[in-house]
């Protein structure tokens, strides 16, 4: 009887470590909402779909989903719209308080002109569009 319990408890105890997470310590995980998308966009590959805190990027071919936030790249919350930029290869996300990254290949570029700006009292920015090079 106490080889059965100790068989078991045994059983538990490793079953548990095996669906451990794989997050090594130090390391952060976000768990965002799914919910109220504000803005949509996509390129030839993937759609980006914008939420309030992160953008959930689905490719096409996989049908696989990525996630971009503030722990992994963007450098603000309470996004306000996304584009996409064909031409460049570049991912265009704003935020409520005007903020804006580009998100490259490379990586994320932010500029915050309007964010940092005394001059416009509104900053929210409720369009993006591409002219050439602009």
């Amino acid at each position: 009887m106490i080889q059965k319990i100790v068989s078991i408890t045994f059983f538990i105890f490793f079953s548990l470590i095996v669906f451990a997470q794989d997050i090594a310590i130090g390391e952060w995980q976000a768990h965002l909402p799914f919910r109220n998308g504000v803005s949509v966009t996509q390129s030839e590959t993937d759609v980006y779909l914008a939420f309030e805190s992160q953008v959930a990027i689905i490719n096409k071919a996989e049908m696989s989903i990525d996630r971009l936030h503030k722990v992994n790249g963007l450098s603000d919350i309470n996004i306000q719209k996304v584009r996409f930029n064909r031409e460049k290869n570049i991912l265009v996300v704003a935020y409520e308080n005007g903020n804006i990254d580009l998100v490259k290949a490379g990586g994320v570029i932010n500029i915050n002109n309007i964010k940092e700006s005394l001059t416009y009292n509104d900053k929210v920015i409720n369009d993006i569009s591409f002219h050439g090079n602009f």
